[in-house]
């Protein structure tokens, strides 16, 4: 449970691949990474805290006990397992149909409303783990969108400058 900052929450492939499946923000539960609660459910996620953050670490043991007590917090529990496996489905439907260029102009869209910014203070490294890509690959999408007019790169991120020309190419 996350009382403030920002967690990413991915997936790692055996070659060492890393691809962001959702963040997690002040007030959220993470139920996949407490999935070994359903023994149905088996699934393995990698948790990183992106920005200074308390959470509190909530024993299965306990959460179990609460739940088999009371239906509230089993439903509760599992409209979180749900709503993060929605969002692990369509990180995975963005990796396999959309092109790099839209998952790009989607990620930078979205972050800038989360930010509340046009600045996305984010290396390119760390916007191709975040979409699942080589850094190489996003920096020549990058480049071109500096080319058209619809981003402005600087150190450590980048800036939007035309919203529109970004919603285009989604």
């Amino acid at each position: 449970l996350v009382e403030y900052g920002t967690l990413r929450v991915y997936l790692v492939s055996e070659e060492g691949k890393e691809v962001t499946v959702f963040r997690m923000h002040e007030g959220e539960l993470c139920m996949i990474s407490g999935s070994c609660m359903l023994s149905s459910f088996p699934f393995e996620v990698q948790i990183d805290a992106e920005t200074e953050t308390k959470l509190y670490l909530l024993p299965t043991s306990a959460v179990k006990k609460v739940m088999e007590k009371n239906i509230y917090m089993e439903n509760f529990v599992y409209k979180m397992m749900n709503e993060n496996l929605s969002d692990i489905i369509a990180a995975v439907q963005k990796m396999l149909f959309a092109s790099l260029e839209q998952r790009i102009a989607e990620f930078l869209l979205d972050e800038s409303v989360r930010r509340k910014s046009a600045e996305i203070m984010m290396t390119q490294e760390q916007i191709a783990r975040s979409i699942g890509s080589a850094r190489e690959a996003v920096s020549r999408i990058l480049k071109q969108m500096v080319k058209d007019g619809s981003v402005e790169l600087f150190r450590g991120g980048v800036r939007i400058l035309d919203k529109k020309k970004l919603y285009k190419i989604l």
